[in-house]
């Protein structure tokens, strides 16, 4: 018998680093396969090689056999993949994920799926702060469309400037999807803010959907903050001074000598502490360890009368969504 496939898909920002991290490691009960994981990471890439598939060359059949033969004969425990990548391309509103939830069925017929969601105004404020932590140095009013007045939406054209469409964050719409694909039955839904105000009852959803034994966590461990106020703005201004791995050359490159160091690392202890010592010279570290702790509190980005707007425009959306698959939206600010 095949074991029982369980995919937590994301959504991105809703604290998939700490659940990768901090949670579904403890959970013996399971075999996770997730981010940075040695074991199995074979079995791992199979299935996030379907967020960066080409439709036209994606076979489901032959990646479901890639998959079972570099997991191997045990089944014993259910299989638990972890990756926010499934939920979709998060720089183009997720436009493949109708693709990669179909391929997903395809692969994985009798899959039971966990997506997290959040609030919109917080999730693409967090969003863009992942964005300037990548590199990036826009504004963030044409990052949301913000005109003034009102949010526009618009096509995201390949080269174009990087921009998130507003309108399209309608969660219901993917929420559904999953539901027609794999089964309501099969689908569990939980907000974000659970998370942040309890987690205990965040993870004990998740154990009992599973049906293993529910597990304590750390509550206390924080993991991927996002920059402060202060932060983003001295990020946004080293971006376009400091070379990364998504841009152009710069004038200045992060994690100075480390590759003449790495390649050396061997021959003294000397070389591989410069090694380490290199490798953590970024903006990123600078912005976090040296920065943030001089900001006050973290960026708030939406005025009042953007949180309204888009708040507004889902609302209607937020409320199906409690009523058809997660109650506790309603306490939570959705609508």
């Amino acid at each position: 018998m095949a074991a029982q496939i369980y995919l937590h898909v994301g959504m991105h920002k809703t604290g998939s680093t700490y659940i990768q991290s901090k949670v579904f490691p403890t959970i013996s009960a399971v075999r996770y396969l997730g981010p940075g994981r040695v074991e199995d990471a074979e079995a791992f890439s199979v299935v996030e090689d379907l967020a960066y598939a080409n439709p036209a060359f994606f076979d489901p059949e032959r990646e479901r056999d890639r998959f079972q033969a570099a997991l191997g004969e045990e089944t014993d425990r259910p299989v638990l993949v972890s990756s926010e990548e499934l939920f979709g391309e998060v720089t183009s509103n997720f436009h493949n994920n109708p693709f990669i939830a179909r391929n997903l069925k395809n692969m994985f017929p009798d899959a039971r799926v966990i997506v997290v969601v959040r609030r919109q105004n917080d999730w693409i404020e967090s969003n863009y702060k992942q964005v300037i932590k990548g590199g990036f140095t826009l504004c963030f009013e044409p990052f949301v469309g913000w005109n003034g007045s009102a949010f526009e939406s618009g096509r995201h054209l390949p080269g174009s400037r990087l921009r998130i469409n507003v309108k399209e964050l309608d969660w219901l719409r993917y929420v559904r999807n999953y539901a027609e694909l794999f089964g309501k039955q099969n689908l569990l839904v939980l907000p974000f803010e659970q998370l942040m105000e309890n987690p205990d009852a965040f993870v004990a959803a998740i154990t009992d959907f599973m049906g293993v034994e529910r597990i304590r966590i750390d509550a206390r461990a924080r993991v991927n903050r996002g920059y402060s106020g202060l932060g983003l703005a001295v990020a946004r201004v080293l971006n376009r001074i400091f070379d990364d791995q998504y841009h152009e050359p710069k004038l200045l490159k992060q994690t100075p000598f480390h590759r003449y160091f790495m390649e050396r690392r061997e021959a003294s202890p000397f070389f591989g502490f410069m090694t380490r010592v290199t490798g953590m010279l970024t903006v990123a570290r600078f912005v976090q360890h040296i920065v943030d702790p001089l900001s006050p509190g973290p960026a708030r980005l939406l005025d009042e009368r953007m949180t309204a707007a888009l708040m507004e425009m889902h609302a209607d959306h937020n409320r199906m969504l409690a009523e058809e698959f997660c109650p506790d939206l309603s306490r939570f600010g959705y609508f």
